[in-house]
């Protein structure tokens, strides 16, 4: 079974975003510093993870954009092996929201005055400023690390702390954020902090939608989860009531992905798909009584092959919770509203109990003497465990 819910489900529900005073900008720009000697999976662990959260649809500017700029227009080459073109030096980039200073062999960028006076004139002025690994030593060196809380790579903890004795560098965290300073541990670690950006701009269910997408288990601290936004804030109130629901989905919290849906469906009313799709989810997970409520509801306001999938998939969850009045009742109004798959209902697993009942048999005997049975209903879901489903042409 399907264990979360898509977003891309309710798509048809989306509407622009009004605009927002005295916000950041809706498209963040992110440097990422790249040098001779720069570790791959530093800046490309980053990049992966802003470029996937920051998509967004195909006539809107992306949340994030992404381009690689280093001290001169000359290649860099990363691992030894692959060649690098920036795409800006530091006198011509466009001014950064957020800047990412990936390790590797840091020294030609601390050993660059003009660029480290770039990096004093430019941090400072970000929304965040992101290391990995040894890039922490160039924000050290720069001065920008004092009274800060920091770390780096393990191999390089100590030499961090003689660096920056005014610093308090940790050991315990993967990244550590500190004002508007993100440094991470070595490489990977890279992801965690990047994800912790997403989170803190676009809101928890962009991250935890970013990291599944990468495949990567993610777990902020508790101490910074409480204080990231549920959603992204910039989205219309919509747009926002989606990703709640996504999240709620996300962490199997039914009873919450079941209010904020009911409100989202009272104040976007649609044409009872998203009622149709949530209560489908609800009810491949378990939740009978949940999926019985969604469906009561969308029976209501639902037309054509919607009306007659939900009141079929509300007599699945009726007959799964062994209220066989209850199943047939919403079988037969599924009948009258236009389902015709006798030999699905037969077959399916969900309605299981309800085979041998007289009612039951006498309602799929005339469903099979109308013409055309069997082929009204859109196809089978995939619910049932024997070849069986509910009702909805794929889900």
């Amino acid at each position: 079974m399907n264990l979360t819910l898509g977003i891309a489900l309710f798509l048809p529900l989306l509407t622009p975003s009004p605009p927002v005073e005295n916000a950041p900008p809706v498209t963040r720009n992110v440097a990422i510093v790249v040098h001779d000697g720069v570790e791959l999976l530093d800046f490309a662990g980053v990049a992966e993870v802003l470029q996937a959260a920051g998509k967004r649809g195909p006539t809107e500017d992306p949340w994030f954009r992404l381009y690689t700029v280093a001290p001169d227009e000359a290649p860099v080459v990363s691992q030894g092996f692959l060649k690098i073109e920036p795409e800006y030096t530091i006198s011509n980039c466009p001014t950064p929201n957020i800047v990412v200073i990936p390790g590797g062999r840091s020294s030609v960028l601390y050993g660059d005055p003009e660029f480290m006076e770039w990096i004093r004139r430019t941090v400072p002025q970000c929304e965040f400023a992101l290391s990995v690994s040894t890039g922490v030593f160039v924000l050290g060196y720069a001065g920008l690390l004092d009274g800060r809380e920091v770390t780096t790579h393990w191999s390089t903890i100590e030499a961090l702390a003689m660096s920056v004795p005014k610093a308090k560098v940790r050991t315990d965290w993967r990244f550590v954020p500190s004002g508007n300073l993100v440094t991470c541990g070595g490489i990977t670690s890279g992801l965690d902090g990047a994800l912790h950006i997403v989170a803190s701009t676009l809101g928890l269910a962009t991250a935890e939608r970013t990291a599944r997408y990468i495949e990567y288990t993610w777990f902020p601290p508790p101490t910074l989860v409480e204080h990231y936004p549920d959603v992204n804030t910039r989205l219309g109130e919509k747009e926002q009531l989606l990703e709640r629901l996504q999240l709620a989905v996300d962490r199997s919290e039914w009873d919450r992905a079941t209010q904020v849906f009911l409100t989202l469906a009272d104040r976007f009313a649609d044409d009872g798909a998203a009622g149709y799709r949530f209560g489908l989810t609800l009810l491949e997970n378990g939740q009978l009584d949940l999926a019985v409520q969604v469906y009561r509801r969308n029976v209501k306001l639902a037309s054509g092959r919607h009306l007659y999938n939900s009141y079929y998939n509300l007599a699945c969850a009726h007959a799964l919770a062994g209220d066989k009045d209850q199943a047939l009742g919403a079988l037969t109004n599924a009948v009258a509203a236009g389902f015709q798959e006798a030999q699905l209902a037969r077959e399916d697993d969900d309605l299981a109990s309800l085979r041998g009942d007289d009612r039951f048999e006498l309602l799929l005997r005339q469903l099979d003497e109308r013409p055309g049975s069997g082929h009204g209903a859109g196809g089978h879901g995939a619910g049932g465990q024997n070849g069986g489903g509910r009702s909805g042409g794929g889900r």
